[in-house]
């Protein structure tokens, strides 16, 4: 197989933190370009790493181990902080559903499919 990028275990870890803070709403999603969250898919990737922390304990190096660590307890207190909003900012984080077309936006888009008049 010839690779660009050599695969690495810290890279792979970044790329789980990246889409954990996506689903934080703390990064923007780089396929839409929108921020949104998504918390239940956050404590998801949370679990997914702490899975990764005990089953590759003792067999990182220094390093690896440091950037796991770190990055969970990172991504962990914005969820905490994030669970523990009040409601009414929460709410204001939702994106707005569109306005409601009035009977008049409805006549006019008839009559255009319909050549109008």
């Amino acid at each position: 197989m010839n690779n660009d990028v050599k695969a690495d275990f810290t890279l792979l870890i970044s790329g789980l933190l990246a889409e954990g803070m996506v689903a934080l709403g703390v990064m923007k999603d780089p396929t839409t370009q929108r921020t949104e969250k998504r918390p239940k898919h956050a404590a998801y990737v949370i679990d997914i790493l702490d899975m990764l922390k005990q089953k590759t304990s003792g067999n990182l190096a220094e390093e690896e181990a440091k950037v796991l660590e770190q990055g969970v307890h990172q991504l962990r207190m914005i969820y905490i902080a994030e669970l523990n909003r009040p409601p009414e900012e929460k709410a204001a984080d939702q994106p707005m559903p569109p306005p409601p077309e009035n009977e008049q936006g409805k006549e006019e888009k008839a009559q255009e499919g319909t050549g109008g008049s």
